[in-house]
């Protein structure tokens, strides 16, 4: 059976985050094909130009022709993921008539959530018409709750470690300090200035606190550990 082929469009460059993980193993297993793409062109642009992403110029003309191609083509599997307010709520209606499309998200949904702005004229209609019956994947039940209110075939599949795999070696003696590990994106939508201030009220003298991860509060992490804080 060949591989299924599979889009994944985003805001910014997915393919180096946690988020593909589980689609490098299914590559690896010849199950699945995937393209990844990006939909923030300008902001892509303008961390290139800052040095701030590392990616060529092609890159962005690359994602252009790919999200070009989507509206020309048809049934693909699209996963989408974005927030309720970015302008492609425009396109999520035509993408969905064209091709199979997924919606992922972490986003907190709610029975409010598209009671306020939603980044362009008629944005929450255009939510709701494209949530009536897609698939879509939260990963809290909540999010997913909220989802299903608005019509969409709502799934919750949290982030999850396989604790027969990741676990301490029977013969490991119990250590005298806790390794405390932080994974994910650095910035404060995943809470790590409320952890770096946690981290410096003190009182953690068997802790070490370990961040895994990039973003715009790298520097507040190195600059806990300069300052001799258990990082």
């Amino acid at each position: 059976m060949p591989p299924i082929q599979v889009v994944f469009l985003s805001p910014i460059k997915a393919e180096d985050r946690p988020v593909a993980d589980p689609f490098r193993l299914l590559e690896r297993e010849g199950a699945v094909r995937m393209r990844y793409l990006e939909f923030l062109l300008h902001s892509q642009l303008s961390m290139i130009l800052k040095g701030v992403e590392r990616s060529p110029f092609s890159r962005v003309f690359r994602n252009f022709v790919g999200i070009l191609g989507l509206f020309c083509t048809r049934d693909r599997v699209v996963l989408i993921g974005t927030e309720p307010f970015r302008f492609m709520t425009l396109a999520l209606n035509y993408l969905k008539r064209r091709h199979r499309c997924v919606y992922h998200t972490s986003w907190p949904w709610s029975e409010n959530t598209l009671d306020g702005p939603c980044g362009v004229p008629a944005g929450a209609s255009l939510w709701r018409r494209f949530l009536q019956g897609t698939v879509s994947v939260s990963l809290t039940p909540d999010g997913a709750e909220g989802l299903a209110r608005y019509g969409a075939r709502a799934f919750f599949i949290p982030h999850t470690v396989d604790c027969e795999v990741f676990r301490p070696a029977p013969d490991r003696a119990p250590a005298e300090r806790v390794n405390v590990l932080f994974v994910g994106h650095l910035n404060k939508v995943k809470g790590v200035d409320v952890l770096i201030r946690a981290i410096r009220c003190g009182g953690w003298t068997n802790c070490l606190f370990s961040f895994l991860g990039k973003g715009p509060l790298e520097p507040d992490v190195r600059q806990a550990e300069k300052e001799g804080l258990p990082v």
